[in-house]
């Protein structure tokens, strides 16, 4: 019987202790949420005045005229990859410094020999990426040997930008 006793103590303690917490947690929340004589009672619900709207206009086009960045008139282009595998390269590029749509030409060239392909580029949140330019190996791309990897860019505002990367065929 003892051992009854002291385990219904133990619920009563545990029992009061969260009500203690409860009740504290409940004080608490109250004194923190403001009350009703602190609140405004005077709240103008029209719109703005003529002043404070004249304010904000000038505000705007204040921050308007600061954004106003001109257009490149180059394009700055980046090879970011190029991949061999035994059976092809594949290219893949951006412009750093335009964001709008347009096309890529990605070419490899070596002397006489040249692989031309046009990519669609996208415009992205920061950059415009091109879609990767596949180029299947074929018998011209000896082992060991160095060609020219070239890509051209043209935005559809006109933009424009070329950049090249040698490369040597594995």
């Amino acid at each position: 019987m003892n051992y009854q006793k002291q385990k219904y103590k133990i619920i009563w303690v545990l029992a009061g202790i969260v009500s203690c917490i409860i009740l504290i947690g409940i004080l608490r929340s109250q004194s923190n949420s403001p009350a009703s004589s602190d609140l405004p009672q005077n709240v103008d619900f029209s719109g703005p005045t003529e002043i404070e709207r004249e304010s904000g206009n000038t505000v705007k086009e204040d921050l308007v005229s600061s954004q106003d960045t001109p257009t490149p008139n180059n394009a700055t282009i980046a090879i970011s990859q190029i991949n061999q595998s035994t059976s092809e390269i594949t290219v893949r590029s951006f412009v750093t410094n335009s964001v709008e749509d347009g096309s890529c030409t990605v070419s490899i060239a070596q002397q006489n020999n040249e692989f031309s392909q046009t990519v669609e580029a996208i415009g992205d949140a920061s950059s415009t990426f091109c879609a990767p330019a596949i180029f299947e190996k074929t018998s011209e791309f000896v082992k060991g040997s160095e060609w020219t990897i070239i890509v051209e860019f043209t935005g559809n505002s006109g933009i424009t930008g070329k950049t090249q990367e040698n490369i040597v065929i594995n």
